[in-house]
This record gives C-alpha cells, structure tokens and sequence, in this order.
C-alpha cells in the first residue's frame, strides 16, 4: 500500500515578517549609502543586518519537511537530511530556544521546528510511522 506524500513548510506567520525586515534594512541600507555623510561604520553595520535577515529569509523560505512512505526529509537552507522510519529512535522535546522538538535517529537526526504550518499533525505522523510511543510535552 502505497501512502500519500506529506510537505510541511514554514508558516507566514515567520516568513513574512522576516521577508519584510529583510526589505526595511535594504530600503535603509540604500538611504544610507545615498547620504554623502554618512560613516563607513554605519553602513558595515547596516549590511550586517542585511545579511542576517537574508539568512532567516533563505531559511524559512526553503524549509520543507516531507514524509513518504519511507521515512521524513528536511530541507533547509543548506541541509538535506532523509531519515527512513526504521532510523527513528525517539522525539523529544528541543533543548534549542524555539526548537520544538528534535528527531534522534541512527546517524544523526534533525529539528523538528515550531514554526512549521502543521507541526502537531507532523508530530504525529512521524510519531506514529515511526512506530513510537506518544511523546509527554
């Protein structure tokens, strides 16, 4: 019996918001190097931020989790992780701040992120196909 493909995907609630800061520190950042007094040090700072929202927005952009019929996959920004079902020793709860929960497997495992649309249900599919007890939050 083949089973359907699942792909959670981060929500709006943190792409968009971080969509727009990266925007705002460009917008600021063009304003910034058009005024001729401006110091060097300000605009090093600024392309700081550019670069640090470009990051998250790479991130919560590219960020999938896919389940199949053989195991989960995250994609990240630049991670590719696949872990088949039979891998999976536990879920439990992240000690990273905003974690959610982490996906111990065989060879290593993954974030299981809070701001993914559908996180609960997620939860439970890789709960259940892994064949693991319900997890206490």
């Amino acid at each position: 019996m083949r089973r359907e493909r699942h792909e959670f995907r981060a929500t709006g609630l943190i792409r968009w918001p971080v969509l727009v800061a990266l925007i705002l520190w460009v917008a600021v950042g063009a304003l910034a190097a058009l005024s001729p007094d401006m110091p060097a040090s300000t605009l090093v700072s600024v392309a700081f931020f550019v670069v640090f929202f470009l990051g998250f927005v790479t991130h919560y952009w590219r960020m999938a989790y896919v389940v199949d019929e053989y195991g989960v996959t995250y994609r990240g920004a630049t991670d590719f992780v696949h872990v088949a079902w039979e891998d999976i020793n536990e879920v439990r709860d992240s000690e990273m701040p905003l974690g959610g929960h982490y996906v111990s497997a065989r060879g290593g495992g993954f974030v299981l992120s809070s701001f993914v649309r559908g996180h609960d249900k997620l939860l439970e599919l890789i709960v259940a196909r892994a064949g693991l007890f319900p997890i206490g939050s």
